[in-house]
């Protein structure tokens, strides 16, 4: 079984890509890194791997829609699989030539299986758990709080900052810069308590960073994101997490047993959750021991394996 795998970069979905990869390696994959912006660039390498491969896997939407459309004589006779880690706002019904379709939570399911019954799979995502592993000195000596992910208007660290600058610790961020308009709305006295240490940290410092903060907090609009990968990777290291019922979190952990949640946009909601948080070790302790539990069963070996029940059911379709 030869497969394609075009997911747009090399960290997040190009990580899980990894675990796919490391976990099945008896198929021969070749991984080629497409960002929407640059389809044409990679148009020949795309259609001499499109020939090499038994299925090609699209990671990303907003690239598959592209590929599809500039090569669709390549396409045609292939076995093609969509994975949706964020839901778009259009070309939803443009997924009729997909052999299978794979969704990670609960609401993707029941959307995207409307569309195109008995074509939907649900492969949850998962922390890479040979990086992120269980912390044992806890809490840290100063306490911190944490936002890791792109810094773009759905990801709400405006008001992350916010509530750190009134409560008075500092932030620690771990990711990229994307939406600069973005950054720029948000004002002088909330950016005055970030620390950068570990923005565009290498690999090998990511678990430092977990190590440095007392709570995770994801404040992302529900639906736009299906882990999010941060999310997994504070449970699985034990750091407690307030967070919005997005992606994950909406099927996986239950409130007040194994996260806080509030509500996304409910800003009060969101700063006593984490004052809450932040003023009891003894709740800290609890989230973090029964948020681990919660998410132990999403291992590398859990995305590789149910991924392969997929490629393996389009390998033997008669096309």
């Amino acid at each position: 079984m030869k497969i394609l795998q075009i997911p747009d970069c090399p960290w997040s979905i190009g990580r899980l890509c990894e675990i796919i990869r490391a976990g099945n390696p008896d198929i021969e994959f070749r991984t080629l890194y497409v960002p929407p912006r640059d389809i044409l660039e990679h148009l020949d390498e795309l259609a001499e791997l499109i020939n090499w491969a038994d299925i090609v896997n699209f990671e990303y939407w907003n690239v598959a829609w592209q590929i599809c459309d500039f090569l669709p004589d390549e396409l045609e006779k292939k076995k093609k699989i969509l994975t949706y880690h964020t839901i778009p706002n259009k070309r939803l019904d443009a997924w009729d030539e997909m052999d299978a379709i794979i969704v990670k939570t609960n609401s993707y399911w029941e959307k995207i299986n409307a569309l195109y019954p008995g074509k939907v799979w649900k492969v949850e995502n998962v922390p890479d758990t040979e990086c992120f592993k269980w912390i044992d000195t806890y809490p840290p000596k100063t306490p911190a709080i944490g936002y890791v992910g792109r810094v773009v208007p759905w990801k709400g660290l405006k008001e992350v900052a916010r509530v750190c600058y009134e409560l008075g610790y500092p932030l620690y961020v771990m990711g990229a810069f994307d939406k600069t308009d973005y950054w720029k709305s948000i004002p002088d006295e909330y950016k005055s308590i970030i620390n950068f240490d570990f923005w565009g940290c290498e690999d090998n410092r990511r678990l430092d960073f977990y190590k440095t903060i007392s709570l995770y907090v994801g404040n992302s609009e529900p639906d736009h994101e299906a882990g999010t990968l941060p999310f997994l990777e504070a449970l699985a290291c034990g750091v407690p997490v307030v967070t919005t019922a997005n992606g994950m979190a909406a099927d996986i952990v239950e409130g007040e047993k194994d996260v806080l949640l509030f509500h996304y946009g409910a800003y009060e909601e969101m700063k006593n959750q984490i004052k809450r948080a932040m003023d009891s070790l003894a709740l800290r302790e609890k989230l973090r021991v029964s948020g681990r539990n919660a998410v132990a069963k999403y291992t590398p070996a859990w995305l590789a394996m149910r991924t392969r029940n997929v490629f393996d059911y389009v390998y033997n379709l008669k096309k």
